[in-house]
């Protein structure tokens, strides 16, 4: 349990960083570089190196591509942001979560009541009306407006897949920390040349964003891993449950943490969508 009320916190964290980057004007493309080359660092600390095989090309190019897409989906959330505003980006990285769940329920067996079910459908419900887009866009005025939130959903949904296949399927890279190392330090090439190909200059303020956001990015990462293999091994609960679980708790703990440093407002139809995440977690987790 520890495991995952640390992969909450830290996830939910994140949020701090980016309102901080917004506040004061920190590039977030050169801080989020910064941050993936920070978290590839601390993770040389957590790796316990073992002997590589033939087989092990398969987790190795699967943490690559997912480290690729860390740095991919960045971008696309920030088009999508400024093309459609937050609430629809928020939505539609939240609800990549459908993939993990399907994922689990049809080729991993995982055993769900209907109850848990009631719980998921509500789950998905809660992240809608908690992150309800504004009225105020103009769906007309971009042909983007309708491809960049499917992707973004999309990109998410593969990377909790990617998480969720490697849990399952090559557990001791999962565990000793080769493979949150090896995902970063992709996603830190590949969002380092990118700056190069940009020739944009690095500034102190956002080298310093960037290193205070790999820290918790990194355990991020590293410890919904742990909360994957703890979970299913001492309380039984299904992969597909705990990313739920997972998401749903960031969402409300993110809601908090607005209302309190950043004074955001709750309207009704956020507060209604607190509540259903609320029984959405007890039903999801009913046995």
């Amino acid at each position: 349990m520890i495991y995952l009320l640390f992969s909450i916190l830290f996830s939910s964290s994140l949020l701090i960083f980016f309102k901080l980057f917004e506040k004061y004007k920190i590039n977030s493309v050169l801080a989020i570089a910064t941050n993936y080359l920070v978290a590839a660092f601390v993770g040389l600390f957590f790796i316990q190196p073992v002997p590589l095989s033939g087989p092990d090309i398969n987790w190795i190019a699967i943490s690559c591509c997912l480290g690729f897409m860390f740095s991919l989906i960045f971008n696309l959330s920030k088009m999508t942001t400024q093309k459609v505003g937050m609430g629809i980006t928020s939505v539609a990285m939240k609800l990549g979560v459908v993939f993990p769940v399907l994922i689990g329920i049809l080729f991993y067996s995982e055993d769900f009541q209907w109850i848990n079910y009631v719980g998921l459908l509500l789950g998905f419900s809660s992240i809608y009306f908690i992150n309800k887009p504004s009225k105020d866009v103009d769906y007309k005025q971009d042909k983007l407006i309708f491809i960049l939130p499917i992707l973004v959903w999309f990109g998410s949904g593969l990377c909790d897949s990617a998480v969720q296949l490697i849990q399952k399927s090559f557990p001791v890279p999962a565990s000793n920390g080769m493979f949150s190392f090896t995902a970063f330090l992709s996603a830190a090439t590949s969002s380092i040349a990118f700056v190069l190909f940009k020739r944009m200059k690095w500034d102190i303020k956002s080298l310093t964003g960037g290193i205070a956001l790999g820290i918790p990015n990194y355990f991020s990462i590293y410890f919904l891993v742990k909360a994957l293999q703890e979970m299913q091994k001492e309380f039984n609960m299904e992969s597909s449950s705990l990313f739920m679980v997972n998401n749903l708790s960031i969402v409300i703990l993110s809601v908090g943490i607005g209302l309190v440093l950043f004074r955001e407002k709750l309207d009704r139809l956020k507060i209604f969508g607190l509540f259903l995440a609320l029984v959405s977690l007890y039903l999801i987790n009913y046995k």
